[in-house]
């Protein structure tokens, strides 16, 4: 038992992947590519994070310690708001809260299903046009968008 526990805990230390807001990051990638793979984060997101930890611009995952996991999952949790500007956030004045905040991950797929139930709810446009998976953004219908519907004119048999 003891041997299967250190062999365990080898295979931890050599693992090639980081977990991160549920992501599974290959420790080889460069930095700013693999937080980027976090639902939320973008390029520039990514890039304030490498700033704050002072890691250089083609540094990769294998040289985080503890300490520097523990300052990213901060500054991308709801406590670095105040760190970092209010036009990098994605939830500005949010719906339920008032506050703005930085939605990441799980976070940010449970707001936007929130959203698109209220819209519905209310039977906004918006929400109409989701509901009936149609275009919401004011595109063109007539020749685009026929995902799963029939095209063409079906004939008589004769």
């Amino acid at each position: 038992m003891v041997i299967l526990r250190e062999s365990i805990k080898q295979s931890y230390d050599n693992f090639n992947y980081l977990r991160v807001f549920d992501v599974n990051i290959p420790k080889q990638i460069n930095f700013s590519y693999g937080l980027r793979k976090i639902r939320g984060v973008g390029v520039r997101l990514a890039n304030i994070v490498r700033k704050k930890l002072k890691n250089c611009l083609n540094s990769k995952f294998d040289i985080l310690n503890k300490e520097k996991y523990n300052t990213i999952i901060d500054i991308l949790s709801e406590k670095a708001e105040s760190n970092l500007p209010k036009w990098l956030l994605n939830r500005r004045s949010d719906y339920v809260t008032g506050n703005c905040i930085h939605a990441v991950a799980t976070i940010l797929d449970e707001s936007l299903k929130t959203d698109l139930d209220r819209f519905i709810k209310i039977k906004s446009n918006r929400g109409l046009r989701h509901f009936r998976h149609l275009k919401v953004r004011g595109q063109h219908t007539k020749s685009t968008g026929r995902k799963g519907k029939s095209i063409g004119v079906v004939r008589k048999k004769k």
